[in-house]
């Protein structure tokens, strides 16, 4: 298996954008190319001094006190983002459609930091032309290089905030969370949480929901996307993930709480974390199988309880077949004489033909 750094989501760079706003006003005074995929951002606040903003592709994004040292030489890519860059003041820094992707408005220019797939960073100019980009791409609804129109990558995925009972009604037969992280924009664990927080079990399909536990999990998603407790946990010492807020899945990890996301991701970077091990094809296809096998062994067993209750009675039918006899025949007599129900079912209660079984059916007319 390898293993990769764990990425912060879309809803943590939104509360790292909301962090960042204290550079609104501020001036770049300072960018530093320190190695493949890696930037420092410095900023000058007024009244403050200077702010160090950390950007590794596509891992994160954040305020930083631990400062790297930068090569001496620059790369050609650092030094255009000098020329055209630094000494801007900063006037936005926003998130764009709560997507991995953050804008620094810098007097004229823009500085766009993708945090995706194998990350970039581009610099636009004040019509949104491509001025320079760290990596040179092309899709079929865009072109990442020099003098082409920058365009936003596009989302099918609706947001957190406009989720409702109604926009999460399907008939979808995937488990729910499975459901959920292709139709809104949250990372899995999240989703995960938002579930466990409105009583939703993690197996239960789409389809299955109730108008109920669909506005349930739809608040729960709401509240989380609100929350504002960064916490890292850490097991023997050593961060193994962070958050946003409290994960149930983590409630057996220590925890460390933390007044901002950016002091959270600072002390987890700095501490050399736990690598996420990322699953082989063939560890994910025996999974697959370990779960298909359990659903099946459930499955097995239901039928064989079936089976046993069928079992019992069949067997108080066999015992009481000469009374279950008598009955058939009291109610074809009857309805031959065209006689009416109450009648009929008078006469058979009048007798002892109806009457419980020693097994655990029961005869009834």
């Amino acid at each position: 298996m390898s293993a990769k750094q764990r990425e912060m989501s879309n809803l943590e760079y939104k509360r790292i954008c909301g962090e960042l706003q204290e550079l609104k006003g501020a001036r770049l005074v300072k960018i530093f190319e320190l190695e493949e995929n890696e930037f420092r951002f410095k900023f000058h606040v007024a009244g403050k001094g200077d702010v160090d903003v950390a950007c590794v592709l596509p891992v994160r994004l954040h305020a930083t006190k631990y400062l790297k040292e930068a090569p001496k030489e620059p790369s050609n890519f650092c030094m255009f983002l000098r020329k055209h860059a630094e000494g801007r003041k900063t006037e936005k820094i926003e998130q764009y459609a709560l997507d991995r992707v953050v804008v620094f408005g810098l007097g004229g220019v823009s500085l766009v930091i993708e945090l995706f797939s194998h990350g970039n960073i581009l610099l636009l100019d004040a019509e949104g032309t491509i001025m320079n980009c760290y990596r040179k791409e092309e899709w079929k609804d865009r072109k990442l290089k020099p003098k082409e129109k920058y365009v936003f990558p596009a989302s099918t995925r609706i947001s957190p905030f406009e989720t409702t009972a109604e926009k999460l009604e399907t008939s979808n037969s995937k488990k729910i969370v499975a459901f959920l992280a292709s139709t809104v924009n949250l990372p899995a664990a999240y989703l995960e949480e938002a579930c466990e927080r409105a009583g939703i079990p993690l197996e239960k399909k789409a389809c299955e929901l109730s108008k109920e536990e669909r506005k349930k999990v739809s608040e729960e998603m709401k509240k989380l996307v609100e929350e504002a407790t960064p916490v890292v946990y850490t097991l023997e010492g050593k961060p193994v993930d962070y958050s946003l807020a409290e994960i149930s899945k983590y409630a057996q990890l220590e925890k460390k709480q933390f007044n901002t996301l950016s002091e959270a991701l600072d002390d987890f970077y700095s501490q050399n974390p736990v690598e996420i091990e990322e699953e082989s094809e063939e560890e994910k296809q025996r999974k697959k199988l370990e779960r298909k096998l359990a659903e099946q062994e459930k499955h097995l067993q239901e039928l064989l309880a079936q089976a046993e209750e069928t079992k019992k009675i069949g067997d108080a039918v066999y015992e009481n077949y000469e009374k279950i006899e008598r009955v058939l025949k009291t109610i074809r007599e009857g309805r031959k004489q065209n006689r009416k129900w109450e009648e009929i079912e008078k006469e058979l209660k009048g007798t002892a033909i109806v009457e419980k079984t020693k097994g655990t059916a029961e005869v009834e007319v």
